[in-house]
This record gives C-alpha cells, sequence and structure tokens, in this order.
C-alpha cells in the first residue's frame, strides 16, 4: 500500500503545477516524460496536455472514431491507454502515431492523467 501511495503521489506531482508566471493562478498539466522519445526527428521530454481544459465534444469524438478505426469497442473507451495516446495527439495538433515511441511507463502516466481529469473533481 505505501509503494501505491508513493507512486500516486509522484505521477500527481509529475503532471500537474501550479502556474505562477505573470500571476497566473490556473492549473497547468504536463506530462514530464522519464524516458524522452523521438519524434520526427525531435526529442520529445515532456507532452503538454493543457488542451484538455479546452478540448471540445467534436475533438472526443474524432478520438472516438480513430479508436473505432483502429478495432477499438466497448464502454469506458477513454479510460484506455491508446485513447489517452490519441488524445494527446489530437490537443497538441500531432498525428495519431505521435505517442507510438514512448516509453511503457510514461503510457501509463498519460493514461492516468487522462483518466484523472475526466473523472476527479477539482
Amino acid at each position: 500500500m505505501a509503494m501505491e501511495q508513493k507512486v500516486n503521489n509522484e505521477t500527481q506531482a509529475a503532471i500537474v503545477s501550479e502556474d505562477s508566471m505573470e500571476g497566473g493562478t490556473g492549473v497547468i498539466l504536463t506530462l514530464k516524460l522519464e524516458e524522452p522519445f523521438l519524434f520526427d526527428g525531435n526529442r520529445i521530454t515532456e507532452i503538454s496536455m493543457e488542451g484538455l481544459m479546452n478540448v471540445t465534444a467534436a475533438e472526443l469524438c474524432a478520438v472516438d472514431m480513430q479508436m473505432a478505426a483502429k478495432g477499438y469497442s466497448g464502454i469506458r473507451l477513454e479510460t484506455t491507454r491508446q485513447y489517452a495516446m490519441f488524445l494527446a495527439a489530437k490537443i497538441n495538433k500531432r498525428p495519431w502515431e505521435f505517442c507510438n515511441n514512448m516509453k511503457a511507463r510514461d503510457t501509463i502516466r498519460l493514461r492516468e492523467l487522462v483518466a484523472t481529469f475526466f473523472y476527479v473533481k477539482s
């Protein structure tokens, strides 16, 4: 149980920080990767998930359609790793394959970030 609590605290610290620039009080959602990956020749060290704050129903539907095109079906697709990866690509205006080279641990943390955003009251 202590390990579970420690992992949860580390994940929260890695993904949510207060916006202190220019007197802002909003929350910044950023996934700091434990292991960077390459995409289009660029070294990706973190993924901004701030777009979650303004994601539209149309954007979620586009991700739903991409999930269906890849053969995913069922309930609570938004809690899956693939959904989180597609959503990260969508809100960062990247191709669907954007997160494919992420390490497994980072994809699980991304999934937790997205599920937490949608299901936990702030």
